[in-house]
């Protein structure tokens, strides 16, 4: 199986944002709130979160609270902080990854029912790279011409999450229960 293959699980997700964070917050709470003030929600699944982030698109507040859900994960280079936002949005605007990642690194891979998608990856208070897997083939090609970008695209941009951070981002993560969080925030 190919480094990419293991994550074809993605080809037929939800639409959501995924971040990993290498930051050194002491908790989860800690790292929303650099993004407005955060409520504990308790533990959820991929699923009872999405429709906690629906509720909001029901009582019109979607514009100034979202949904993250937030574990530590593991991996080659060490911890860092593994973010989920249940059709939502929010850490794929450069500063608002920035934000969280507060001078260190980080990335977040979007996408939605629409086809569209953005990959973004900031280091030292500064964006390194933004692009959207599925349309800009040529540029995904100069970062991986390994990667199927062109027919996989979902599979290949956690393939290069992967590789940037050590962080393995798996289905059973994805959909399972986490630590999950409202933050009072506006879109920028």
């Amino acid at each position: 199986m190919g480094e990419w293959e293991r994550f074809l699980w993605a080809e037929d997700a939800t639409e959501a944002t995924v971040a990993i964070v290498a930051d050194g917050a002491s908790d989860a709470a800690t790292l929303l709130q650099r993004l407005g003030p955060t409520e504990e929600a308790g533990l959820m699944t991929f699923d009872g979160a999405l429709d906690l982030q629906g509720s909001f698109y029901d009582d019109g507040t979607f514009d100034a609270r979202a949904v993250f859900q937030v574990d530590r994960l593991s991996g080659t280079h060490g911890e860092r902080w593994g973010l989920v936002e249940p059709n939502g949005f929010r850490t794929s605007f450069e500063t608002r990854l920035l934000t969280l990642a507060a001078n260190g690194r980080a990335v977040s891979f979007f996408w939605n029912v629409n086809a569209v998608m953005s990959l973004l990856r900031v280091e030292r208070g500064s964006v390194a790279m933004v692009f959207d897997p599925l349309l800009d083939v040529e540029q995904a090609r100069q970062q991986a011409a390994d990667l199927p970008f062109d027919v996989h695209s979902s599979a290949s941009a956690f393939a290069m999450i992967e590789r940037w951070t050590g962080i393995a981002v798996t289905a059973a993560w994805f959909e399972g229960s986490k630590p999950t969080f409202v933050v009072q925030t506006a879109t920028p």
